[in-house]
């Protein structure tokens, strides 16, 4: 079954450009952020969907307040931001002389965990299951167009694994307030982009 998959990265926060890790904590929108989003949805920049979703953090939650009202959404907590652990909300800076997060930074298996977080193999494949969902609530509704508000991480990793490889998880980065609109096949257990484009 084919399904259009609007992901797009919440607004900005009050800790954009700060340098410091955040993903599970819950971090607010910043006044820029919400002005930028305001700007964006006059341009018509977020379609409409069947259904919506969002990670369940605030940032996400307002976000999609902001940019489509008051309408009905579900949260998939599987799209939450990658779980930094003791290393949230402190900088590179910070925890350069930690030796569990000089360990984590030189991880090439993916295997090694933030303390008290997770590695990125766990994080991907909680993003993995996090889309599955969605694709599982569309089919239960007979949806066929899903818009989530989620985080630069989830949509960086899903750019990486199933879009373009070459890219870095930086590269694959979006902006706030942006993301991906993907045409999607699934077939209850795995699935493929059809075909994508930036929002």
């Amino acid at each position: 079954m084919n399904y259009r998959l609007m992901l797009i990265r919440h607004g900005k926060t009050v800790l954009a450009n700060k340098g410091v890790y955040y993903g599970f904590t819950d971090v607010a929108l910043s006044e820029e952020g919400i002005n930028e989003l305001i700007s964006n949805n006059k341009t018509g920049l977020y379609p409409d969907a069947d259904l919506y979703f969002t990670s369940g953090l605030s940032r996400a939650n307002n976000t999609l307040n902001i940019i489509k009202g008051n309408v009905n959404y579900s949260v998939v907590e599987s799209l939450k931001e990658y779980n930094f652990g003791d290393f949230e909300l402190h900088t590179h800076d910070e925890l350069i002389n930690n030796q569990a997060y000089i360990a984590w930074m030189e991880d090439e298996t993916g295997k090694v965990c933030c303390v008290n977080g997770e590695s990125r193999y766990e994080f991907v494949n909680r993003m993995d299951s996090g889309i599955k969902q969605l694709f599982d609530a569309a089919a239960k509704s007979n949806a066929h167009s899903i818009l989530t508000i989620t985080h630069g991480g989830i949509i960086s990793n899903f750019i990486m694994n199933y879009c373009d490889k070459s890219l870095t998880y930086y590269e694959a980065m979006p902006e706030c307030g942006h993301g991906v609109d993907a045409l999607m096949d699934y077939d209850g257990d795995s699935f493929k982009v059809i075909d994508i484009k930036l929002i």
